[in-house]
């Protein structure tokens, strides 16, 4: 029985799709796999007359700790932030990170949360890692053309955030 468990587990680990499905420094959802998920959850949200938010983190200063002092403590402070976006959400939220060679931005679906709700998980975020900018949608207010205007949107807003702290 053990050797048939064994023999299962080492076949997933080998299936690429097994493995595109969670960011091996982060544990969070690979860009591939939120995409191939958030849709669902939009239209089935959309249909049943339910809230969504969208929001797109984006830590602050990465560049600086890896110039300053590598790599190694880069990796570091990517997995602090996400431990502190794991931390603040709840186990139905998505999160998944969104460039995995930046490695520094992170995308939030959070379900059944309006946008007053949706800020009050980000400034929780904001108060065990301050770093960060961010931006945010709400599907009853944002959602005119899917998933991708959405993340623009908050891909906008999140740049937006980061060019005023400069």
């Amino acid at each position: 029985m053990l050797k048939k468990r064994i023999e299962a587990a080492s076949v997933a680990f080998r299936n690429p799709e097994i493995i595109e499905i969670r960011d091996p420094l982060t544990g969070a959802m690979t860009r591939k796999e939120f995409l191939r998920i958030a849709g669902k959850i939009l239209n089935r949200a959309e249909r049943d007359n339910q809230i969504v938010s969208l929001a797109m983190l984006d830590m602050d200063g990465l560049k600086l700790i890896n110039d300053t002092r590598g790599h190694r403590a880069g990796d570091m402070a990517i997995k602090e932030f996400a431990q502190a976006i794991f931390a603040n959400i709840r186990p139905l939220d998505i999160c998944a990170r969104w460039h995995s060679d930046a490695g520094d931005e992170f995308i939030l679906l959070l379900l059944d949360v309006n946008l007053i709700a949706s800020m009050s998980i980000i400034q929780r975020i904001q108060e065990v890692f301050p770093k960060f900018s961010w931006g945010m949608a709400g599907s009853r207010f944002d959602h005119e053309y899917g998933l991708e205007s959405m993340i623009e949107l908050v891909e906008e807003r999140m740049y937006r955030d980061k060019k005023s702290k400069k």
